[in-house]
């Protein structure tokens, strides 16, 4: 008896590749909400700086303006450059720091969701 290769026959399960969209689906949304909610964290902060350094370079220009000799102009440069760098350093570690803790909440919601789903898969109902 010759045995038929079944490879080629349509599978008779056609709600599969639906069932295993839902999981996606629900995965892509969370990702984008978390994507959605990073960008504002990372905007806020941005433009929080953004706008204290714009503050201190007025500052600074208002003291040049000031400034009766050279010595004093040097000392308001030297101190704004010293001052500035300082900040940008404190913002980039600001920064860091954001982007670590973004990332390590991303991991975290995609372990639980991994968990989640596999309790699903195993007949066990998950609330939460």
């Amino acid at each position: 008896m010759t045995q038929r290769d079944r490879s080629t026959e349509p599978t008779s399960d056609l709600a599969t590749p639906w069932a295993l969209a839902a999981p996606s689906f629900e995965l892509a949304e969370r990702a984008y909400h978390n994507w959605l909610a990073s960008t504002e964290r990372i905007q806020s902060e941005t433009l929080g700086f953004l706008s204290g350094r714009i503050e201190k370079i007025l500052a600074t220009a208002r003291e040049l303006g000031s400034c009766t000799n050279p010595g004093d102009y040097l000392v308001v440069q030297a101190k704004y450059a010293e001052n500035a760098l300082s900040d940008w350093l404190a913002e980039s570690q600001k920064m860091a720091d954001l982007f670590g803790e973004i990332a390590q909440t991303q991991a975290s919601d995609s372990v639980e969701h991994g968990r989640k789903s596999a309790r699903r898969s195993n007949g066990h109902a998950s609330h939460g």
